[in-house]
């Protein structure tokens, strides 16, 4: 009866196979991690399946320490259970990676694509929705999705593209643009994103500073013209102002020419000036600013353009005036 509910006992055979078992799926695991750690240094596979076939390996270390009596067949169906959770894995880095990759790079293939007039900003907003809708995808599915999975969103994402955009030749250039990203390691992608949105800043800042810069020397150019076109006005309502005291002596047209230049006057001496238009049908003017008769010595040109603007010549008209201030001061005095 005590032999009939015994263990039974395990045979030096049976016992061998069971170290050997063991040994076997202990080298096993120890190899799939080295290589993991070589693929992913070396880029061959992604660090998110890399940390996940990891963990596998860690709790199938676990498992053999916490049962160093398991039986060969119980070893072996751990192991089974082990590497078909790791090729379920390898499986699918592939599509993850590339499906991860193109909702990286899309809103930076947007942004450059509007930066040569390829998209217009409502296409950009689109495309960047899409984005965003199927990374929360992502973010909820990428741990237990299948290829078949990863497969079917990434036509669901052409397909909204195509959608959004509806121009063959630019649906055709933008899915270039992601075919190129597809199979780089994220963090070269994540690389090529980062240097193309500091490029697409720089642009814009220059854009920026030159429609600054233009903006700003616009308004310099229009307030010159302006100031110019002011002093002119002024010069020329001095100028006025000096001829109509012709008459007098140059110490008055001195004064007159000041006076005639100050805005507030401009407008005094400009109606004045319409005034004796109409009312005398002629006008005489005599010089800028006229001062001297003597004429400069002939053959000096430094002489002759300094001296243009202060010299006139007598005439009937400005005889006449004279004559009249000269009466004028006589009867003062008098």
């Amino acid at each position: 009866m005590g032999n009939l509910f015994s263990k039974k006992e395990t045979t030096p055979a049976e016992v061998q196979q069971q170290r050997q078992t063991r040994v076997e799926y202990q080298n096993y695991l120890q190899t799939t991690q080295t290589n993991v750690n070589t693929d992913v240094n070396k880029k061959a596979l992604t660090p998110e399946s890399g940390q996940s076939i990891l963990q596998v390996v860690q709790q199938a270390m676990n498992w053999l320490k916490k049962n160093p009596d398991a039986s060969t067949n119980q070893i072996l169906a751990n192991r089974d259970t082990t590497s078909g959770e790791i090729t379920r894995i390898l499986r699918t880095d592939k599509p993850k990676l590339q499906f991860k990759n193109v909702i990286l790079a899309l809103p930076t293939i947007a942004d450059t694509m509007k930066q040569k007039k390829q998209l217009t900003e409502s296409q950009v907003v689109s495309l960047k929705q899409i984005t965003e809708d199927t990374n929360k995808w992502f973010k909820s599915h990428s741990e237990q999705a299948t290829p078949i999975d990863f497969s079917q969103e990434m036509i669901k994402f052409n397909d909204q593209i195509t959608q959004s955009i509806k121009d063959a030749n630019t649906i055709k250039q933008i899915q270039a643009n992601l075919g190129a990203v597809k199979d780089k390691a994220a963090s070269d992608v994540l690389s090529e994103v980062a240097t193309q949105q500091a490029n697409l800043k720089r642009v814009q800042a220059t854009t920026i500073d030159y429609n600054e810069g233009y903006q700003t020397t616009k308004n310099v150019a229009i307030k010159t013209i302006l100031s110019l076109f002011l002093i002119g006005i002024c010069l020329y309502s001095g100028s006025w102002a000096a001829n109509f005291a012709i008459g007098r002596t140059y110490p008055y047209r001195i004064l007159y020419f000041i006076f005639g230049c100050i805005p507030f006057y401009v407008p005094f001496v400009m109606g004045y000036l319409l005034y004796r238009r109409f009312t005398d049908g002629e006008l005489h003017w005599f010089g800028i600013l006229p001062l001297t008769t003597y004429a400069p010595v002939s053959g000096n040109w430094l002489a002759e353009l300094l001296s243009k603007p202060f010299y006139w010549e007598p005439t009937h008209i400005s005889v006449s005036a004279t004559d009249v201030f000269q009466q004028a001061l006589t009867s003062i005095k008098g």
